[in-house]
């Protein structure tokens, strides 16, 4: 799927997969099993794509940002080495990382 693409027609593709294994609650189970799954694959389709294309669109407004402005550049690299950090601190200090990132400052993000 072709989301983003200059006029030689070269851009940036993507794909997305995903898997999702739900129970059904008991008020729903009257209801024919194919009946709630057609409703509920197309809501997660309408809101994955609006996610995607918001995600393609994003990402070139920011690598535009990154390929036109030495200013940025040095923003992101410091923002980066800031994530780095926090990450390695949390992968020694035993929670693996997998706590939420804290929030750091805006340094002039697309969109």
């Amino acid at each position: 799927m072709n989301l983003l693409s200059g006029s030689d027609g070269k851009g940036l593709d993507s794909v997305i997969r995903f898997r999702i294994i739900s129970e059904m609650p008991n008020a729903f189970k009257i209801l024919p099993k194919g009946m709630i799954e057609s409703v509920g694959t197309t809501a997660v389709q309408r809101v994955l794509t609006g996610m995607h294309e918001r995600l393609i669109r994003d990402i070139g407004k920011d690598y535009e940002l990154w390929a036109t402005n030495p200013d940025f550049r040095v923003r992101r690299e410091e923002l980066l080495d800031g994530l780095q950090a926090q990450f390695r601190s949390e992968t020694t200090n035993g929670t693996g990382g997998n706590q939420a990132l804290k929030p750091v400052e805006n340094v002039g993000t697309a969109g």
